[in-house]
C-alpha cells in the first residue's frame, strides 16, 4: 500500500505544514509523537484495540510468508505486501480488507 510515502494526508504532520490543524502532535500523548500514517496505523494508542484485530486478521498471513521469506515484521506485511511478491492475490487481498476494517472502526480520514 505504500501509504507512508504520501506526503498528502489529513493526518495531523501533514495538515499542520498545511495551516489546517494547530499542532501535529497527537492526542494520544505518547512521547509527544507528530500524527505520521506510521504513528497512526502502528502505535498511537488511540486506536490499540483495533490495531490488534488487524494485527490478528494478518497474522496467519504474516506466519505463512515468514516462513518461506524474511518479512521483518507485520508492519512491513501491511504497508507494503506487494514487495517481491511475497504473498498471493488471495492474500493480499485479505491484507488490504483487514486494512479497510481498519480504517472504517475507527473512523478517521488519512
Amino acid at each position: 500500500m505504500l501509504l507512508h510515502d504520501s506526503d498528502d494526508t489529513m493526518l495531523n504532520d501533514d495538515t499542520f505544514r498545511t495551516g489546517v490543524e494547530v499542532t501535529p502532535l497527537c492526542s494520544c500523548n505518547v512521547e509527544k509523537e507528530t500524527v505520521t500514517v506510521m504513528h497512526f496505523l502502528f502505535h498511537c494508542t488511540n486506536y490499540s484495540e483495533a490495531r490488534s484485530q488487524l494485527f490478528d486478521s494478518v497474522n496467519d498471513i504474516w506466519m505463512s510468508v515468514s516462513s518461506r521469506v524474511f518479512v521483518q515484521s507485520k508492519e512491513h506485511l501491511i504497508l507494503a505486501p506487494q514487495c517481491k511478491d511475497i504473498v498471493t492475490k488471495s492474500q493480499n487481498k485479505i491484507l488490504k480488507e483487514a486494512l479497510f476494517v481498519f480504517l472504517a472502526t475507527i473512523d478517521k480520514k488519512i
